[in-house]
């Protein structure tokens, strides 16, 4: 199978909270293709958990994706459909993807179980 076309941006305005992010990610993604977002801060996140979320994902027929902890803890990465682009786009402040994912009926999401440990974000030097 061919590689999935990969594109990045970078947030210059993380002030404006984690919507902002979202809503420039999606200015530079096809429409009607899956999205994927993820922070960089989470150095435990192993590179096989994302590929098997993209994996999961893409063949359970579902419309929104997330991480699991063992404790029924989500957290990112998280992928949408394209029908939920809409609804990323109206988000705002520091609201993310979690909020969107949590307005569905759970027959709607695929959730990929891991480790707790990999859900850790560092936020501070000190962490």
């Amino acid at each position: 199978k061919d590689k999935p076309e990969v594109t990045y941006t970078v947030n210059l305005h993380s002030e404006m909270g984690i919507s902002k992010s979202i809503q420039i990610g999606l200015t530079e993604c096809k429409k009607d293709h899956n999205t994927l977002f993820f922070v960089c801060d989470q150095p435990n996140m192993e590179p096989e958990t994302i590929c098997r979320l993209i994996m999961e994902f893409e063949t359970s027929e579902k419309i929104a994706g997330s991480l699991l902890d063992e404790n029924k803890q989500m957290g990112n990465p998280c992928i949408f459909a394209p029908e939920l682009r809409e609804e990323l786009e109206q988000l705002q402040g520091d609201t993310g993807g979690k909020k969107v994912i949590k307005g569905l009926s759970h027959e709607d999401c695929c959730f990929v179980e891991v480790a707790a440990t990999q859900l850790i974000d560092v936020d501070y030097k000190s962490e």
